[in-house]
């Protein structure tokens, strides 16, 4: 197949793909729960502003940061094994994913 050679199997994509879809139910579990406990344990607005933006700013900050970094290395130091190469695309493949 050349450059366009699949590093994964199925069920390894299937693997991540689930995987992902979990951490993004995860994720809207998280924003909904926040704002309830916020209202369950002080029911004023400001409070459930603060504990909202309390749980904002982490993701923000180390999206930033990790972007940031990520933009400063080649591929291949990032490439987590076939993580990287899980989805098949039309171009090569970074260095380091083989």
């Amino acid at each position: 197949m050349g450059a366009l050679e699949q590093t994964t199997s199925k069920a390894d994509s299937l693997r991540i793909f689930g995987a992902a879809g979990i951490s993004l139910l995860g994720d809207g579990v998280r924003s909904v729960a926040l704002p309830l406990l916020a209202v369950a344990l002080s029911p004023t607005p400001a409070a459930v502003g603060i504990v909202t933006f309390a749980g904002t700013v982490p993701i923000l900050l180390f999206t930033l940061l990790g972007g940031a970094l990520a933009d400063r290395q080649t591929a291949g130091p990032l490439c987590g094994g076939p993580t990287c190469c899980a989805v098949p695309s039309s171009r090569r493949s970074p260095s380091g994913c083989s």
